[in-house]
C-alpha cells in the first residue's frame, strides 16, 4: 500500500471520513478498481435516499391534494420547508409543559398522544401516514398538557409553527388545509369522545378488533387499556367475551 506525503495527510485532515478511506486505500489497479465501485454505491444510496424522500413527500403532498390542489408555487414552498426527524422507541416528542412547536407527518412508526389525570389516558395511537401535532398547544402556542411519545423508531417530516405562519401568509389558499386538518381533528376526537361514553367496554373493544387490528400486534395492552380507557381485568373480559363470540359465529 502506497505512503502519503505530510501534505497529502494535512489536506486529508479536511475531507469526509469516506474520502479519506477512499484516498489512503492505495493505488494500485486493484485498489483504485474497489475506491471506484465504493463511490459508485455510495452515490447511488445518496440518490436512493433523496428519491425516498420525494416519494414520501408526494404521499404528503397526495393527502394535502385531496383537500385542495395546490398550486406548484406552494408544493416547491413546502418542499423548501420541510425537515425530516428521527424518533427512537421512547423518546418523547413534546412532554407536558413544552410548548407544542411543530406538526408533524409520520412516514414510518408509530406514536401515542397521553396526558395524566390521576392515572394515564391515552387519546391517539396513530400510525404511519397521520398528521399530528398537540393541537391546541401548537396552535395557541402555550404550554401541553399533553405528550407525545414514540412507540417505535419513527420516521417523520415537520413544519415549525413560525414556518406554517409564513406559508400561510405567503400562500392564502393553504389557510383552506389548514382548517380542514383542525376541523378534521376536532371531529375525530368528538367522535371518539362520544363512542367512549356510549359504549360499554365489550363493544370499545369490538371496536379495536374491527377497525384497528394492527394496534393489537404493535401496542403493549397496558397502553390498549388507557386508549380504550378500561382497566387490566376489564380489558381482559372483554377480548374473551370477543373472542368466545366468534368462537360461537356471532
Amino acid at each position: 500500500m502506497s505512503s502519503i506525503t505530510k501534505a497529502s495527510k494535512a489536506a486529508a485532515l479536511d475531507q469526509p471520513t469516506e474520502l479519506k478511506v477512499f484516498r489512503d486505500f492505495g493505488s494500485t489497479p486493484m485498489a483504485v478498481y474497489i475506491k471506484h465501485t465504493w463511490i459508485i454505491k455510495l452515490e447511488r444510496f445518496l440518490l436512493f435516499g433523496k428519491r425516498l424522500n420525494l416519494i414520501v413527500m408526494e404521499q404528503l403532498f397526495i393527502l394535502f391534494n385531496g383537500i385542495r390542489k395546490m398550486s406548484p408555487e406552494l408544493i416547491a414552498h413546502l418542499r423548501k420547508i420541510l425537515k425530516r426527524k428521527v424518533f427512537k422507541k421512547g423518546e418523547f416528542m413534546l412532554m407536558e409543559g413544552q410548548t407544542s412547536n411543530y406538526i408533524y407527518f409520520l412516514e414510518s412508526g408509530l406514536v401515542r398522544i397521553y396526558h395524566v389525570d390521576r392515572k394515564e389516558v391515552t387519546s391517539w395511537l396513530l400510525p404511519e401516514g397521520h398528521i399530528f401535532m398537540s393541537v391546541s398547544s401548537f396552535f395557541e402556542q402555550h404550554p401541553s398538557y399533553e405528550n407525545i411519545v414514540a412507540l417505535e423508531d419513527c420516521v417523520c417530516w415537520c413544519i415549525s409553527y413560525r414556518e406554517l405562519e409564513e406559508a400561510l401568509e405567503l400562500f392564502p389558499e393553504f389557510e383552506r388545509h389548514h382548517g380542514r386538518i383542525l376541523r378534521n381533528y376536532y371531529g375525530f376526537s368528538e367522535l371518539r369522545r362520544f363512542r367512549l361514553a356510549d359504549q360499554d367496554i365489550f363493544e370499545r373493544y369490538a371496536m379495536l378488533e374491527e377497525k384497528e387490528p394492527e394496534l393489537l400486534q404493535r401496542v403493549p395492552h397496558n397502553i390498549l387499556w388507557t386508549y380504550l380507557q378500561m382497566s387490566d381485568s376489564s380489558f381482559k373480559r372483554a377480548r374473551d367475551q370477543y373472542y368466545a363470540n366468534k368462537r360461537k359465529g356471532k
